[in-house]
């Protein structure tokens, strides 16, 4: 099993991962987000933030949208991802409990998750959100995870395996707040590049609950790539 300086040493070549594609955008400018284009998607466990680091993250989507065609999440879309609960889901990805593959892996989790919250020893997942990242693509919230934070992500991931669904746990404690729509030029994202380096994060964030859903693409609502709730679990809870 990985150790906590193993998740933070990948964590951390991920987001030079962002920060190297943002200094793309000096000469290449912005680009729509390829999971959008490609209609991908899954089912997930997801870390949900205080309803004020929510909001906040919220208003800083709003901002980013109204500079450039963006997805403006709103608070109850916004999530950190613990685990992945699949490694091959179909593309383009569209939900549907009437769909077996889906059914059967939405069980999987929302059993992993019941198992996890009801033995776990901590009241919270502590995430200190310290600013933006910017690449051509996203945004994201860089976050700074305590140990218990990978603790629930491995634990997570074993009681999936149990089951013999094949998973990923998170590769870090991060918050996608923005993709792009459309291409923009340089000069059109400067505003963006602006807004970015100003902005501190929300700060620490205590998250007391996790939450099956899933995102997708091509929802007929129009809420495409927004994280939808399914079951919602509170740590430290019997279930």
């Amino acid at each position: 099993m990985r150790t906590f300086d193993d998740f933070l040493a990948i964590q951390e070549r991920n987001y030079n991962g962002i920060r190297e594609r943002g200094a793309l955008i000096a000469e290449t400018g912005i680009i729509p987000d390829p999971a959008i284009a490609g209609l991908r998607g899954g089912i997930t466990i997801a870390l949900l933030p205080e309803p004020d680091v929510a909001k906040a993250f919220e208003s800083f989507s709003a901002q980013v949208a109204k500079i450039v065609p963006a997805i403006a999440y709103p608070a109850q879309a916004l999530h950190t991802t613990l685990v992945v609960g699949g490694t091959d889901f179909k593309v383009p990805f569209s939900f549907s409990l009437d769909d077996p593959e889906d059914a059967r892996v939405v069980e999987v989790l929302t059993r992993a998750c019941a198992k996890v919250a009801s033995g776990f020893t901590h009241s919270c997942a502590e995430i200190f959100f310290e600013d933006y990242l910017l690449s051509d693509q996203v945004i994201v919230a860089r976050g700074k995870p305590k140990k218990v934070f990978v603790e629930l992500v491995d634990q997570l991931v074993e009681a999936c395996e149990a089951q013999g669904l094949a998973v990923k746990g998170a590769w870090g404690a991060h918050a996608t707040v923005s993709r792009f729509l459309e291409a923009r030029s340089p000069e059109e994202a400067r505003k963006v590049i602006e807004l970015v380096k100003k902005r501190r994060g929300p700060g620490n964030s205590r998250a007391t609950r996790i939450a099956v859903g899933y995102s997708a693409f091509n929802e007929p609502d129009g809420s495409d790539g927004r994280f939808k709730t399914i079951k919602v679990f509170e740590l430290g809870k019997k279930y």
